[in-house]
C-alpha cells in the first residue's frame, strides 16, 4: 500500500491542522493495536473518551491523530468537526480501493444473517469465485481470519478488511449488516453491490424505538444498493410483510428477486425433505421446477438457501451452475449444529430471538420424538421478548432447562422470572449454572429424542458483571462425554 499524504486529502474537512506533512499507511481504531505509520481515530463513545488513549496509540505506531478536540499531549494531529460522520470517507481515501475491483454483498434481517453469509461464500467458491466474509463469528479476507468484535465492524476496520481482500484477489466480500451498524452510520461511504433481506421479527427493541424504526434502519442497506445502477440488486423474503414493502418500493429502482413459500415469489419453495442429515428442496423459478440437495438442517435453512440462490440469480449466474454450487455447502458453526456425542442427538444453536427459537425447535420436532431444550435470555437487552420465548418453549419443547445466557449486569433471578411468565405448566426446571443445565439435559434425553442448547451457538464466553469468562456449550458437551 502506498503512503498517503493525509492532510492534502483532507484539507477541506479540517479546521485545525498541526504539522500537515505526515505520510500515512494504515488506520488505527484501537489504541492497543500495533500499526506503524498509522493514523489514530480518537473517537469518543458513551463509555470512554478516545483522547485518553492517544499516548498508547502513539507508542504503538500512530504518527498522526485525528480528533474532535485538541489533544492534551504533544503530537501531530488534525481536528475535525464530526469524526464519526467522516471516518469512512477518510478511510476510503487512505486505502484507495480501486472502484469496481470487489463487489460487496450485504445481508440483513433479524435471523439468518450468519448462515446466509457462509452459504453465499460456500456457493461462490464452489463455482470458482473467490469470496471474503465478515459477520458475527469471524472475518475472512483470503489472506487472514480475524475474530469478530461486532456483527459489522467500525467502517475504517471494515474497509481495511476490504482492502486486504482485494489484495488476496477476492472478487466478492459478503457480510452481515446489523440494524445498529446502519442506524449508527457505520456503512456510510461504503458502496454495496448486492444484498439479501432475510426477515424481520422482534429483537433489539432496547436499541430501536419500535419495529418500524427497526425496519427503517434495515431499509438503509437497500437504499444504498439501489444507488448503484450497474451490477447491483438484492433478494428479498416476501413471506415477511416488511419484505413485501421492500419489494414494492425497490422493484423499479434496481434488480429485485423475491423468494419464499408464497405463490407470487420469483423463487418459490415447493417442498423440503430431510433424511440422514441431507436436505432436499424443490423450488420453482421461471416456470421450471428445480431440486437442490445440501447438508443443513431445518426449514429455516431452506429459506436461507433459497435466499442465496435468489441472490446468485440477481448476480447473473446461470441457474444450473447455481444448483451445482449448493451440493457442498458446509455446516455453519453454532447454527443448528449437531455435536457428535455417542448415540445421543445434541444440537447447539445461536437462537436468541422468539422467532429463531421457535423455528429451531419445530425443525427438530420433524426429525425426533421429543425435544429437550436448554435456553436463557441475555441481560440488559430487550426484556420484552423473555416472556414470549418462555411461551414458545412451553408450547413447543417437551421439557426445558431454563438457565443463564449472558446475564451481563442484570440479576439472573429477574431474567428467569421474566421467562417463567410464559410457562403455564411445569415442563421445566430452573438450573442457573449453564454447564449443569446442559449435563442434566444430556442425562435426560433418550436415543430417539434430541437436546437443543440455544442462545449462544458459536460463542466461547459467558458475560457476567462485565467480565467475559470462557464458556463453550460445545466444550461442555465434549468435556462431559470424556468424563463418563
Amino acid at each position: 500500500m502506498n503512503k498517503k499524504n493525509i492532510c492534502e486529502l483532507l484539507k477541506p474537512l479540517c479546521f485545525y491542522i498541526e504539522k500537515p506533512d505526515e505520510q500515512i499507511l494504515d488506520i488505527m481504531t484501537d489504541s492497543r493495536e500495533v500499526l506503524l505509520d498509522s493514523v489514530f481515530f480518537a473517537l469518543s463513545g458513551s463509555k470512554f473518551n478516545a483522547n485518553d488513549f492517544i499516548k498508547q496509540a502513539l507508542q504503538n505506531g500512530a504518527k498522526l491523530i485525528i480528533t474532535e478536540k485538541i489533544p492534551n499531549i504533544s503530537c501531530d494531529y488534525i481536528v475535525v468537526e464530526n469524526l464519526r460522520k467522516i471516518q469512512n470517507f477518510i478511510a476510503s481515501k487512505i486505502y484507495d480501493i480501486p472502484k469496481g475491483k470487489i463487489g460487496i454483498i450485504g445481508i440483513t434481517g433479524t435471523n439468518g444473517k450468519t448462515s446466509s453469509t457462509y452459504i453465499v461464500q460456500n456457493m461462490l467458491e464452489n463455482i470458482g469465485i473467490n469470496c471474503g466474509r465478515a459477520g458475527t463469528i469471524n472475518v475472512y479476507t483470503g489472506k487472514n481470519t480475524y475474530k469478530s468484535i461486532n456483527t459489522f465492524p467500525d467502517g475504517p476496520l471494515f474497509l481495511r478488511y476490504i482492502n486486504e481482500s482485494v489484495k488476496s484477489n477476492m472478487k466478492y466480500f459478503v457480510c452481515e449488516v446489523s440494524s445498529q451498524a446502519l442506524a449508527l452510520k457505520r456503512t456510510e461511504n461504503i458502496e454495496f453491490s448486492y444484498g439479501i433481506y432475510t426477515n424481520l421479527t422482534r429483537d433489539h427493541l432496547d436499541f430501536h424505538k419500535n419495529m418500524e424504526d427497526y425496519f427503517l434502519s434495515k431499509k438503509k442497506l437497500f437504499e444504498n444498493i439501489s444507488k448503484k445502477k450497474k451490477e447491483s440488486g438484492f433478494a428479498v423474503n416476501t413471506d415477511c410483510e416488511y419484505g413485501k414493502r421492500l419489494y414494492i418500493e425497490f422493484k423499479d429502482k434496481t434488480k429485485v428477486i423475491s423468494f419464499g413459500y408464497n405463490q407470487y415469489c420469483d423463487v418459490k419453495i415447493l417442498n423440503v425433505s430431510e433424511k440422514n442429515g441431507l436436505s432436499s428442496m424443490k423450488f420453482e423459478f421461471n416456470n421450471t421446477i428445480h431440486c437442490v440437495d445440501y447438508f443443513l438442517t431445518g426449514d429455516f435453512n431452506a429459506m436461507n438457501v433459497a435466499g442465496c440462490i435468489s441472490l446468485l440469480i440477481v448476480m447473473g449466474i446461470d441457474i444450473n451452475i447455481i444448483k451445482k454450487a449448493c451440493h457442498n455447502i458446509l455446516p455453519i458453526p453454532g447454527r443448528l449444529e449437531k455435536v457428535k456425542y455417542k448415540d445421543k442427538n445434541i444440537y447447539v444453536d445461536y437462537a436468541h430471538t422468539p422467532d429463531a427459537l421457535q423455528r429451531a425447535i419445530l425443525s427438530l420436532r420433524k426429525i425426533y420424538n421429543k425435544v429437550i431444550l436448554v435456553f436463557g435470555c441475555g441481560g440488559n437487552r430487550d426484556s420484552g421478548k423473555r416472556e414470549i420465548m418462555g411461551k414458545i418453549a412451553f408450547e413447543n419443547a417437551d421439557f426445558s432447562f431454563i438457565t443463564n445466557d449472558n446475564p451481563r449486569y442484570e440479576s439472573s433471578i429477574d431474567i428467569v422470572n421474566d421467562i417463567l411468565k410464559g410457562f403455564l405448566g411445569e415442563n421445566y426446571s430452573v438450573v442457573y449454572n449453564r454447564e449443569k443445565a446442559i449435563i442434566q439435559a444430556i442425562e435426560k434425553v433418550q436415543k430417539e429424542d434430541c437436546v437443543l442448547i440455544a442462545g449462544k451457538g458459536h460463542e466461547d464466553y459467558q458475560e457476567i458483571n462485565g467480565v467475559k469468562n470462557y464458556f463453550s456449550d460445545r466444550g461442555v458437551i465434549e468435556k462431559y462425554e470424556n468424563t463418563i
